[in-house]
């Protein structure tokens, strides 16, 4: 016991203890960059680095050559190329780690101890745990809303310097990612219902706020044009065409019912036990996190920003718990002191894990991690005979892989092109569909795209025709175990 008062367990203080969530949330995430448009967006930060300007057409595919798309990931690109070309894979991995844990910090800054422990388990069951991609743009949203909930909450009235902070902040978040419409749409919701809560004058000086960070949203290559792209997302029907936007399984709704019903819950509760608690920031949060479990349903990949707007509104309306008696103070004590050690042990014990992995990280695209996912043997082939064709037919899975690894041809599909206008109307995914489902006709579309290659997954229907049709347009050269190359008989 002498030992233990040596220690002074009352110094282990809750922002201590926070940090050591944060370590270890950060420790976690520590991820490999599993995903598959990292190379196109290598490829443009790439562009970017050596000739100081960006791509405004389409350089990469020979379908849909020469098109105008106006995005917002200029500043990502040349994020993840610089950290790739200094650090490599092993760097992307230390890039994931840190922007999720300073996500996680910036979200629990205002918390109590208790809610903060709370919300890892939120944090995880919302998405965040079974998106295991490594470094993405979309984790950029997530950074700013947590920033924005930490700067700006709603029942703090904004002051005159947050003008240029807005201003700043959204300058660089239009250009990390298009979810920053999603930071405009919190400051919107602020604006109004801090209007309504103080009156005009705030009413008024939200506004101006607003304006700078549409504003700041406008420092980008494509200026206003971005906004287009935005809107095209969110009429496009990508949950029939890409996995990630269908609607979450089972467990993603049971985790926005839950989150739903324990809501109704806890008002129901306080509307008997605390008069006056609904507040107009309360009822500012209440709206956030509707409009949250709304976009959850509609596609997975939302699901995080359930879990932030539901904790966002967990911090204005779960009562603070008085800890004035002397026995529930040394309880507090014990268990800050019992969970500092459980910190420790976790992050020493994720701490080998981690350390392999980033090592085994350094052979980069050829690590086992990465390179078990891509066609390597059909890749290597080509790199030894780069003259064997020029417009490659690829899986869109390995869309990006190929455009990094093989620069002197162009590929037929990547990621970025799901939501792209054609003449028909049709998804540039579904002309591929088209393609790799051997549909009717589908030897005359590659005629017509001009293709002289086809680096497709094994057994797939196109793979299946090639085989068992007695067509004498293309031979099968290479095959591995992820992929098999086709060449155009000349």
């Amino acid at each position: 016991m002498s030992c233990l008062k040596r220690l002074n367990i009352g110094s282990v203080s809750t922002s201590f203890l926070k940090w050591g969530l944060v370590l270890l949330v950060g420790e976690l995430f520590i991820l490999p960059p599993l995903d598959t448009d990292l190379g196109w967006q290598l490829r443009y930060g790439a562009h970017l680095f050596f000739s100081h300007r960006p791509w405004y057409q389409n350089h990469l595919t020979f379908f849909l050559p020469n098109y105008h798309w106006n995005h917002s990931y200029t500043l990502y690109q040349l994020l993840v190329f610089i950290v790739y070309r200094w650090m490599g894979f092993p760097g992307l991995a230390l890039l994931s780690g840190i922007v999720v844990g300073l996500t996680y910090y910036l979200l629990i800054k205002r918390f109590s101890l208790s809610l903060s422990l709370f919300s890892l388990l939120i944090f995880y069951a919302s998405g965040w745990g079974v998106s295991l991609l490594g470094i993405r743009s979309q984790l950029f949203t997530l950074l700013g809303l947590a920033g924005l909930s930490s700067f700006f909450p709603f029942s703090i009235p904004f002051k005159k310097k947050d003008v240029w902070l807005v201003f700043f902040l959204f300058s660089l978040w239009a250009n990390l990612h298009g979810g920053f419409i999603l930071g405009l749409f919190y400051l919107l919701t602020k604006v109004v219902f801090d209007g309504l809560d103080k009156g005009r004058k705030e009413l008024f000086k939200g506004i101006l706020v607003l304006l700078a960070a549409v504003a700041g949203s406008l420092l980008n290559p494509f200026s206003f044009k971005i906004y287009f792209e935005i809107y095209r997302h969110t009429y496009y029907p990508l949950n029939r065409l890409i996995a990630e936007w269908v609607p979450p399984g089972p467990f993603g709704v049971f985790f926005i019912v839950v989150a739903l019903v324990s809501v109704f819950l806890i008002f129901t509760f306080l509307f008997q036990e605390e008069k006056g608690f609904l507040t107009w920031p309360v009822g500012g949060y209440l709206f956030l996190f509707l409009v949250f479990s709304y976009l959850g349903l509609k596609a997975r990949r939302h699901l995080p920003l359930v879990g932030i707007g539901y904790l966002f509104l967990l911090n204005q309306v779960v009562p603070k718990i008085s800890l004035n008696e002397p026995r529930l103070k040394q309880i507090k004590l014990k268990f800050n002191f019992l969970f500092f050690l459980g910190l420790i042990v976790l992050i020493v014990n994720f701490l080998p894990s981690k350390v392999r992995m980033l090592s085994s990280l350094s052979a980069n695209w050829s690590s086992p991690l990465i390179g078990s996912r891509y066609p390597r043997l059909a890749t290597e082939w080509l790199k030894q005979h780069p003259h064997t064709c020029h417009y490659l037919f690829n899986a869109y899975e390995w869309g990006g892989y190929l455009e990094w690894q093989l620069p002197f041809l162009k590929v037929f599909v990547d990621g970025r092109m799901p939501a792209w206008k054609t003449i028909s109307q049709k998804s540039p995914y579904t002309f591929y569909l088209e393609v790799i489902q051997a549909k009717d006709g589908y030897l005359s579309r590659l005629d017509t795209y001009g293709a002289d290659c086809l680096l497709i997954g094994k057994g797939t229907f196109l793979d299946l025709a090639l085989n068992t049709n007695s067509q004498r347009k293309w031979q099968r050269l290479v095959e591995g175990p992820r992929g098999v190359l086709y060449v155009k008989l000349r």
